[in-house]
């Protein structure tokens, strides 16, 4: 995350439920808004403006800047701070710098007006309706969007960041935490969803005793979101039992493209191009032997929806 905040450059992170990756991002804007020469200004953004700032709930971003900032000796808090004069509503001031770390919530025109080092989107699976607005409106106030959510479903512009293969990716699973674990062991025989190897990108087979625990007493839906970074599991498939398991497979599945076409400035022409954006993508060469029929899948999948 600091390489991506000095390069300029967006980064997500996918991870399963308590991680701590809320907070890594928090402290990381923190350490840079105490630089006494001056560190810039960030942003932090939620879906609601209840999980953005809210005085004495540690849910809050703004509350977990605040415990750290708090927490540390008077001789390392910006020269001149003071509580009632420089930490107001989603809002800190450095009044050594001039740098500040604002809030805002979900809406289409996020981060509009400002200009930030860097900009958190956390929970960026859950904004709905407005995400891709978002996300479009920050690229011009930020050379750094942060990304940070677990799955809700495949699809929406969190789902195409982890997807595109362009967006830095860093995914923290929870067979990571020290604590859960504790007693890791892969299942066998594999399951029938289970590709050749298990790595950290492909986490299916890979338990613990927390883990079957979790399992215990949670549902299917809630493993797939919470747990397993189960994009297809998380959202409210309409295929289950094999067929979404092969589903899933085909999901983790790396395709490289055989070639990218792209259309001639001013025609209907398709020219062969190098640039991923608006390209159509060829992952096999018709036969000219045989025919075929062309079909398009129109629905999101999103609970409540059209299927």
């Amino acid at each position: 995350m600091q390489a991506s905040i000095q390069n300029k450059e967006d980064l997500v992170f996918e991870k399963s439920r308590d991680m701590g990756c809320s907070w890594i991002v928090v402290l990381t804007f923190l350490y840079h808004w105490l630089d006494r020469n001056g560190g810039g200004d960030f942003l932090l953004g939620s879906r609601s403006k209840d999980y953005v700032d809210n005085k004495g709930d540690m849910r809050t971003l703004f509350e977990k800047l605040r415990y750290a900032l708090y927490k540390l000796p008077l001789w390392l808090r910006p020269k001149g701070f003071q509580r009632g004069k420089h930490d107001f509503y989603a809002r800190l001031i450095n009044p050594e710098t001039g740098s500040s770390i604002t809030g805002e919530s979900n809406n289409p025109n996020f981060s509009t007006g400002g200009r930030y080092a860097g900009a958190l989107f956390d929970e960026f699976g859950k904004w709905e309706s407005t995400d891709s607005a978002a996300w479009m409106a920050a690229g011009d106030a930020t050379p750094c969007r942060i990304a940070v959510s677990t799955p809700n479903g495949a699809y929406g512009q969190y789902y195409r960041l982890v997807t595109d293969g362009r967006t830095e990716k860093e995914t923290l699973h929870w067979s990571k935490h020290p604590e859960k674990a504790l007693g890791l062991y892969c299942q066998w025989p594999k399951p029938i969803d289970a590709i050749d190897v298990v790595d950290e990108n492909n986490w299916v087979g890979l338990r613990s005793p927390w883990y079957d625990k979790q399992c215990d007493r949670r549902e299917p839906h809630e493993i797939a979101q919470e747990l397993d970074i189960n994009y297809l599991g998380s959202g409210h498939p309409y295929f289950t039992g094999k067929a979404g398991s092969r589903l899933q497979v085909l999901l983790k599945a790396t395709r490289e493209p055989k070639k990218l076409l792209g259309l001639e400035y001013g025609s209907f022409k398709l020219a062969e191009t190098d640039q991923k954006d608006d390209s159509l993508f060829v992952y096999e060469f018709p036969d000219k032997t045989c025919q075929y029929i062309i079909s398009v899948d129109v629905a999101e999948g999103k609970e409540g929806g059209d299927y």
